[in-house]
């Protein structure tokens, strides 16, 4: 059994976007095949570059609000609730074009 307390969770840049932050509740070996687990928040007009990782699958669950995902030149739009699976090397990006915050559940789990 692992608890992690909110106080315990730390914000972290993203690394290929340092303006964005996300906040890490679970680091690589933490947890068997987690690499990261965090959340963020997608602040009107802004967005997640495009890119890809070649060995680990990513899953996006949106908690509030909505956003525009592109994967693999597919777009997509999530609202609250929905779970999006990234496989490994896929290219995708993200971008908040509504007039509020989007919060989402972020998981890098290894391919």
């Amino acid at each position: 059994m692992k608890k992690v307390p909110k106080d315990n969770a730390f914000l972290s840049p993203v690394s290929h976007d340092k303006q964005l932050h996300k906040k890490v509740y679970l680091k690589k070996n933490e947890v068997p095949g987690i690499l990261q687990w965090a959340t963020s928040v997608l602040t009107p007009g802004s967005s997640i570059s495009r890119h890809k990782h070649e060995d680990a699958v990513e899953l996006f669950q949106i908690l509030e609000g909505t956003m525009h995902a592109l994967v693999n030149e597919e777009e997509h739009l999530l609202s609250e609730g929905d779970l999006l699976v990234v496989e490994a090397a896929d290219t995708h990006a993200f971008q908040n074009t509504s007039k509020e915050p989007c919060s989402f559940l972020y998981t890098l789990i290894k391919g």
